[in-house]
């Protein structure tokens, strides 16, 4: 299942259950990752179970037929991530690699049933995590088939900014860490023609640059231009 742009909790990592996990951490095998460590492969077969990220952050991307790597997301300390291989063994859709140093935390099929016997209520946000993952790589498919770059950046953006995956979701703006290759390779565009639509979205006044990081400050124009109707602006300090 592909997702995008990780904020914590965003995109491929699910916010909603991640603090319920935080409780059972006895439970789990601890990982020490280094940035550029690949925590699991595309297309590799893994024990059943998910990760929670402690702290950190990691990318997910997976390879195209030509070899092109497409990066369809990130995720940030309080994350949730490969809950697909939660109920059987199945080849990993995309790559997980770390960005940073951090730590996670991997709780195997029996962890998760005794995390579960105690909360059950958890199965039931697992599954809506499931579902809104669905939703979002369906409209992921329909961004690379009907909009245009300036349109697919400006909706990466806001939903970075907004670290959600739903669209629709009016939360407070920030700023987002992601470089223009990383940013060109979740759009599916070159960098250059990335480049040239953040440089118009600056003189527009939405976007600021700050070395690494955009700072989104209009996110009602930033929605505008990416077909997500209005949402009241908040703007961010300097990073």
């Amino acid at each position: 299942m592909v997702g995008s742009a990780l904020a914590p909790g965003a995109a491929r990592g699910t916010a909603g259950p991640t603090s319920r996990f935080a409780r059972h951490l006895h439970l789990a095998e601890v990982i020490r990752f280094r940035e550029g460590q690949t925590l699991f492969d595309e297309g590799q077969r893994t024990p059943r179970g998910l990760y929670w990220l402690e702290s950190g952050r990691v990318k997910f991307s997976l390879l195209t037929s030509s070899g092109v790597e497409r990066v369809v997301g990130f995720a940030g300390a309080g994350a949730v991530f490969g809950e697909e291989s939660v109920l059987e063994e199945v080849e990993r859709p995309v790559m997980c690699q770390a960005t940073s140093d951090g730590v996670a935390y991997f709780f195997d099929w029996a962890a998760i049933r005794s995390v579960l016997r105690g909360d059950p209520d958890l199965a039931l946000e697992l599954l809506s995590a499931m579902a809104r993952k669905l939703v979002f790589s369906v409209r992921l498919v329909e961004e690379m088939t009907f909009l245009g770059v300036k349109d697919r950046v400006a909706r990466t953006l806001a939903r970075l900014a907004t670290g959600g995956t739903d669209l629709g979701m009016a939360t407070p703006a920030r700023a987002v860490e992601v470089t223009h290759q990383e940013l060109a390779s979740m759009v599916g565009a070159s960098r250059v023609m990335v480049s040239h639509a953040l440089a118009e979205l600056r003189e527009e006044g939405v976007i600021e640059q700050h070395r690494r990081k955009l700072v989104v400050r209009d996110l009602a124009s930033l929605r505008l231009q990416a077909g997500l109707g209005h949402a009241r602006a908040t703007p961010v300090g300097d990073p």
